[in-house]
């Protein structure tokens, strides 16, 4: 499973932010929504891209799959801290590592697969020449297949 969920190496790029569990973001039992993870996860992912020193404006990022891991499930009110980084590339997509942690402690892992796509025509595009210059680093030369995997599934209660 660590293959699955590589760690970041200590060095490159890595982007934080702080998010708080709404109401919105919960089911009628106060645990957090899957949708309402994967918008927290799309929001640090979009923070990387926009504060980054690389000018894209012809490409956009996809989502193309997601996984993740829970410790435990975040509840309403919960102060979370997401950290995210690159952790694969291929020729036209990335995979992004995120942790989120609740008061320090780690709570989910995901890892997911960006596809970067020409906003023109909408097919895949060629990462841009920068790319491995800014997070090439904490992806330390690792590829990521594009090819969907599918895992097992563990429910948490």
């Amino acid at each position: 499973m660590e293959e699955e969920f590589p760690a970041f190496p200590g060095e490159g790029r890595m982007v934080a932010m702080q998010a708080r569990v709404g109401l919105g973001d919960t089911r009628p039992d106060g645990r957090l929504r899957l949708d309402a993870l994967a918008r927290f996860m799309q929001d640090v992912a979009d923070e990387d891209a926009a504060t980054a020193p690389v000018t894209d404006d012809a490409s956009v990022w996809v989502l193309r799959r997601l996984v993740a891991s829970f410790e435990h499930v975040p509840r309403f009110r919960d102060p979370l801290t997401l950290a995210t980084w690159c952790s694969g590339s291929g020729a036209r997509w990335a995979e992004r590592r995120t942790d989120v942690s609740r008061r320090g402690d780690a709570v989910v892992r995901g890892v997911a697969t960006w596809v970067h796509v020409d906003r023109e025509n909408g097919r895949p595009a060629r990462l841009v020449p920068a790319f491995d210059a800014v997070w090439g680093v904490s992806a330390r030369g690792r590829t990521s297949a594009s090819a969907e995997r599918h895992a097992q599934r563990r429910v948490v209660k």
